[in-house]
């Protein structure tokens, strides 16, 4: 070649054509190499193939492999899932795929992926003890091959035969105190040696005030709050159900919104300890409650606990009253939902509950300073 290269060239003759193959450089192509790629090429020529052509099919076939990989069509999965899911619940599902499942099988085309290649991936995963997130990569990956199989790269979906594969997970309650435990955690929280922050301390009075989930609490924004009305509503995008909640606010809950209003700049309730724009994170009560004593006797969802209990055994609310706010109502009480009906009820309750709290804290200091 004019640079200098030099390469070996099977020139040959088909459909009347003269035609050139190339067989690679020298000397990196030996020549018993070259020999070899030769005689390949002649045998294509006595079965009628053209050597040119039959490698720009194999090109082809490589390149159509790459596409259908498993990481491939994931990859489109997730950008069709980004229109509808958020982008937080799209990001978890990209990093678990990245983790435990594009390393063993992303490379493999749909078609080529067993049951037994899941099983082992899933496997793995369930040795670091976190079967629930085993069981939600097969949720993953199943959808990605139905995917796949609508887009006819794949026949059919391998983790339907694993149904009884990996054990079933026994479901966890959330860590809650007894209400008969209410008063000396009433204690702790008011307890100003413990090294919790003035925010952290509303946030978790404010999460016993309306026993909302924590990550609706800590995500709550100052436009929400109705200091008229005494409300917060919750818009469906941040409620778990999908639909819009009204949290009755008592007066001692209205209080601490109002603090937190002057303690906040920004449009978070509960800012972020290094910035006004980011929510504080949910960790932060949990943490709050760990210094307190209480790691694995208490978490932010217990708080839903203790104020249902407390709501039905102590102050006697109905079962359908306290579900509606809780706001995970079912069957016959969700059809039943509307909120100007119950609005008052709750309302009462709230405050109620506002009041028993207020009776059991003073109740307890008083107990204190005696003994």
């Amino acid at each position: 070649m004019p640079h200098g290269g030099k390469y070996w060239i099977f020139r040959f003759r088909y459909g009347g054509k003269e035609k050139e193959l190339s067989l690679g450089a020298y000397p990196t192509v030996t020549l018993a190499g070259a020999r070899a790629s030769r005689e390949k090429a002649r045998q294509l020529l006595k079965d009628g193939v053209d050597p040119v052509l039959d490698r720009g099919a194999q090109k082809l076939k490589l390149k159509t492999s790459v596409q259908d990989s498993f990481e491939a069509v994931a990859r489109e999965w997730i950008k069709l899932k980004k229109q509808k899911l958020k982008p937080r619940y799209i990001s978890q599902i990209e990093r678990r795929l990245e983790s435990d499942v594009f390393p063993q099988i992303g490379q493999f085309p749909c078609k080529a992926i067993t049951a037994s290649m899941m099983l082992s991936v899933l496997k793995k995963v369930q040795t670091r003890g976190v079967l629930e997130t085993a069981l939600r990569l097969k949720e993953y990956c199943s959808s990605i091959f139905h995917f796949a199989i609508v887009c006819e790269k794949a026949e059919k979906d391998p983790t339907a035969s694993l149904r009884d594969a990996l054990p079933t997970p026994t479901k966890q309650h959330f860590a809650a105190i007894d209400p008969a435990e209410l008063p000396e955690m009433l204690l702790k929280m008011s307890d100003n040696t413990i090294s919790v922050g003035v925010q952290t301390r509303l946030a978790m009075r404010a999460l016993l005030l309306t026993f909302v989930r924590t990550r609706e609490l800590v995500e709550a924004k100052k436009e929400e709050i109705n200091f008229e009305t005494a409300r917060w509503v919750i818009p469906a995008a941040r409620m778990k159900m999908k639909r819009d909640h009204i949290v009755p606010l008592s007066r001692q809950a209205l209080e601490i919104f109002k603090m937190l209003k002057q303690l906040s700049r920004g449009e978070y309730v509960f800012p972020g300890q290094h910035s006004q724009h980011k929510p504080m994170s949910n960790m932060a009560i949990l943490m709050a409650l760990k210094r307190m004593g209480y790691k694995g006797k208490m978490t932010g969802h217990g708080f839903r606990a203790l104020a249902t209990t407390t709501l039905r055994e102590v102050l006697e609310y109905p079962k359908e009253l306290t579900d509606i706010q809780l706001a995970h109502a079912k069957g016959k009480t969700d059809a039943a939902y509307d909120r100007a009906k119950f609005l008052k009820e709750r309302t009462e309750m709230m405050q109620s509950w506002a009041d028993y709290i207020d009776k059991t804290e003073n109740l307890a200091k008083a107990n204190q300073k005696t003994n």
